[in-house]
């Protein structure tokens, strides 16, 4: 059996495993799960994972080149504050991950990203990313908002 999504308790994508005739009939071959592994089957599923791979590489090559871009940058971003510059709602690696994707065009996902605890000040944060082997970082600057009454 080739997997073709995710099963809880049973395969992950793209698994060849072994599993009963009337469970595949019944449930994962109905439902689109699984299919049976041919050796059609079995040489698709090897150029799709060729091709899976590929693709991973050129956007991990894209993303390291990206990140020697982000050496030099300073994202600025507004949040409110009070006055002595303490934010209201601290900032964690999703929300650096988030000002990434808008500000810098950039995509990372949150485990990409390290903060020692949340950015809870106003100021300059130097912000350290770990891609694989690959390590930089970017200025976070964080400017209190203005609350005008």
């Amino acid at each position: 059996m080739i997997f073709l999504s995710d099963v809880p308790r049973v395969g992950r994508k793209y698994e060849v495993k072994n599993i009963s005739d009337g469970h595949a009939r019944n449930f994962l071959f109905p439902r689109g799960l699984a299919v049976p592994a041919t050796p059609a089957e079995l040489a698709r599923l090897e150029k799709l994972k060729e091709k899976k791979e590929m693709e991973r590489k050129m956007r991990e090559e894209l993303l390291l080149k990206t990140l020697g871009t982000l050496k030099e940058t300073t994202i600025k971003i507004t949040k409110k504050a009070t006055e002595e510059g303490h934010l209201f709602e601290g900032i964690d690696a999703e929300d650096v991950a988030r000002i990434l994707k808008e500000k810098a065009h950039v995509e990372l996902i949150p485990e990409n990203i390290i903060l020692e605890k949340p950015i809870k000040t106003a100021g300059v944060h130097r912000i350290s990313l770990l891609v694989g082997e690959a390590r930089s970082s970017f200025s976070l600057e964080v400017e209190k908002e203005n609350q005008s009454r």
